[in-house]
């Protein structure tokens, strides 16, 4: 059961990567490029479905930033919780997750990037700054907010 639970917190923290992000926004400029190019208005009639992929974009960035305070509050699981608490408590430990949360962020961008890389380096650098800021911090953002999370409530709970 503790290979499940880790299984499954993995995958929630591989789909709080820019992966998604990067992907809707691509997916909506598709979709605008191909109606604009196109003949028949069968694509996109009213736009509707960009409206409804850009509304789950802004609910999925909400999301991304309350994600781990609620699963620690409401998600009782001494895995994941254990898990939580040595972040809380452990520098070194909250560090090093971190910092691997920044390169799983990074190395997903690259990967997006990997074409540009090779067929026109010039345009790296600012396709790099685009798809980091459409990638809205990734699971590094995450984390973040349950660090912040921490500090609000053990600043609130000492009072």
């Amino acid at each position: 059961m503790k290979k499940v639970f880790y299984l499954v917190f993995g995958i929630l923290n591989f789909l709080l990567t820019p992966i998604i992000p990067i992907s809707l926004v691509s997916f909506i400029v598709i979709f605008i490029a191909i109606n604009n190019h196109s003949n028949n208005g069968f694509i996109l009639r009213d736009y509707l479905l960009i409206f409804f992929l850009s509304i789950f974009l802004l609910l999925y960035y909400i999301l991304r930033l309350f994600i781990f305070p609620l699963i620690y509050t409401f998600y009782n699981n001494p895995y994941i919780s254990k898990f939580f608490e040595r972040i809380s408590k452990e520098k070194a430990f909250k560090n090093k997750v971190l910092l691997l949360s920044f390169l799983a962020d990074m190395a997903i961008i690259l990967t997006f990037l990997s074409e540009v890389f090779f067929t026109d380096i010039r345009n790296f650098l600012s396709g790099f700054i685009l798809y980091s800021l459409i990638g809205g911090g990734g699971v590094t953002l995450s984390y973040l907010s349950l660090i912040v999370w921490f500090g609000i409530t053990k600043k609130y709970n000492k009072q």
